[in-house]
């Protein structure tokens, strides 16, 4: 290709293209753009947006983060990113293995990994399904009865009784409404969207199909996708089960993507090379022992463990009921060096589970944004760490459209209620998974997606090595971060939110903390999950735990 003959001619220079198979021309020019700009490129901005007419918009009421982003100037004016430091001359009984060592060390899988063409090949289709997501949403919002003009407005609430939208999916549809804003469709002014232009009328299953005949290696992921989203109205509705769907797809198992997928065996290859770095590292005296907190529902840990050696592992494969963990020995019989623990990591460590402090390596791979609270399961992961373990977490990043119309329908999506840290969304970008790693006492972490050609094989997939930190267990820098520790604080706080988050998270925050302060009234289990539509007599409410349900709810609500 002429890049190729351009970088032969001129290695040091930078090079990108205008032009890729599958890839819009104006969406890689932007690409393009931003990676000139990235590497110090002085970009005449005010020619660029010099076509376009702009218009001023609401700015939204709820308060930023207030978190500065300027880049320090440099000297050369140039942005780069920072290398990770080399590994030199590591050997056997050395001290333990540190977070940037191993990245590292593992810094020519991703070498290899990037130059194959077929993730090239497989992020573009990725690209296009993103791009067409919207689409779906738009045609199952026209199956279900839009009818509304520019000029018009309407709140998540009103539009899912109109459209006859199950309420369990009021936050699914709010996340659809804020796709349309993000493509110009609507703008939010507090809790009330008012359309600017009509839905966008496509074929989208048309167009997916087209996708199909053009990426035949991605066959199974698109048909996939195309079982969600070519029903989505009927599922939104009622009329169709999410569970029935699942009975004729692998999608749930898979992430959102198929495990015989390109970045899922780039994901398993990776942690391959890291763990066969680890053994290598390892005491003689002793295997070294894993956690594996996901393989028991996802992802396809067999690449991983046939690249170990029984006489120098423990794996351990953990999951939070019995069912799936019969279904685990089942699946992982044949590997004698492979022990099996019942372990919810959503709930208090303990309580359950596996010896504290027992574990070298903790691996979680898209399993920590299902638990409902971040910040307690993570206290669970550090707990089972040895004092020198490694967290290893993998976990999609930021916000994506092709995973809100399959995963965003099932209920575990939308499980997490740590409103303070995720408002309105499960998945975390890198900058935020830093930031609370540093909140909750952990060491040094390093993420796999920076300047080791992670982003090209893994496809939106943030992959961490996370060190364990020498903050004594229960003791997080919380107090430093400004969260509230004690239960005063903690009730300001939740006041604080109800009148700051949007308002499909604050009714969400509400029916939680409702729900929360009945469970402790009856003196049920943290497990135990009250039904909606069962009457709290029925439950064992008597006249003097009402009372002191109310006061309850007085303290925490004023």
């Amino acid at each position: 290709s002429l890049l190729a003959l351009g970088r032969q001619s001129v290695p040091d220079g930078t090079w990108l293209g205008s032009l890729r198979e599958g890839v819009g021309d104006w969406a890689q020019l932007l690409e393009s753009l931003g990676r000139l700009y990235e590497r110090g490129a002085d970009i005449d901005w005010q020619a660029f947006e010099a076509p376009y007419e702009r218009r001023k918009i609401v700015l939204p009421t709820y308060p930023f983060q207030r978190e500065r982003h300027w880049f320090a100037a440099r000297e050369d004016e140039a942005v780069r990113r920072p290398d990770v430091p080399k590994c030199d001359d590591v050997t056997p009984n050395d001290a333990p293995p540190k977070a940037d060592q191993l990245a590292s060390a593992i810094r020519s899988t991703f070498e290899d990994l990037a130059s194959d063409s077929e993730q090239s090949v497989f992020g573009a289709f990725l690209g296009n399904l993103e791009a067409i997501s919207a689409d779906f949403i738009c045609e199952a919002l026209r199956e279900l009865g839009w009818d509304h003009r520019p000029g018009d407005q309407f709140t998540t609430q009103s539009l899912a009784a109109q459209l006859g939208v199950l309420p369990k999916y009021l936050r699914l549809l709010d996340r659809y409404l804020q796709i349309l804003e993000e493509d110009g469709v609507l703008v939010r002014y507090d809790d009330r969207f008012t359309v600017l232009r009509n839905l966008t009328r496509s074929n989208p299953a048309a167009r997916l199909a087209q996708l199909r005949e053009n990426y035949p290696g991605m066959a199974e992921t698109a048909d996939s996708f195309a079982l969600y989203a070519n029903r989505l109205s009927a599922v939104l509705s009622g009329r169709v089960d999410v569970t029935t769907l699942a009975a004729e797809s692998g999608l749930p198992a898979a992430g959102g993507i198929q495990i015989g997928s390109p970045p899922c065996r780039a994901l398993n290859r990776v942690l391959q090379d890291l763990f066969v770095e680890l053994q290598r590292r390892q005491e003689p005296s002793r295997p070294l022992r894993i956690l594996d907190i996901s393989s028991a529902t996802n992802g396809a840990p067999e690449q991983l463990l046939d690249g170990f050696g029984s006489d120098r592992v423990e794996y351990h494969i953990a999951a939070g009921n019995s069912t799936v963990l019969t279904a685990a020995k089942e699946r992982f019989a044949r590997y004698n060096f492979v022990r099996f623990d019942l372990l919810d990591i959503d709930s208090d460590a303990a309580t359950q589970g596996p010896a504290i402090g027992a574990f070298d390596v903790v691996l979680a791979v898209n399993t920590i944004h299902t638990t409902s609270d971040l910040q307690r399961a993570l206290r669970h992961v550090r707990t089972l760490l040895a004092p020198q373990g490694l967290f290893v977490l993998a976990e999609p990043g930021g916000r994506i459209r092709y995973l809100d119309l399959t995963f965003g329908l099932w209920n575990a999506w939308w499980r997490f209620r740590d409103f303070d840290i995720r408002p309105d969304y499960p998945l975390l970008d890198g900058k935020q998974w830093f930031s609370l790693l540093k909140k909750l006492g952990f060491g040094r972490a390093v993420t796999l997606m920076q300047g080791m050609g992670a982003e090209a094989c893994l496809h939106r997939q943030e992959l961490f090595i996370v060190e364990r930190g020498a903050a004594p267990l229960g003791k997080d820098n919380t107090e430093a971060c400004g969260v509230a520790s004690d239960h005063a604080e903690r009730q300001a706080q939740l006041r604080r939110q109800l009148k700051t988050l949007p308002p499909v998270a604050a009714r969400e925050l509400l029916l939680a903390s409702i729900t929360e302060a009945t469970r402790l009234t009856l003196g049920f289990a943290e497990s135990f999950n009250i039904p909606a539509n069962q009457g709290l007599w029925d439950l064992g409410m008597d006249s003097l735990m009402a009372i002191h349900l109310r006061n309850r709810l007085e303290s925490d609500f004023g």
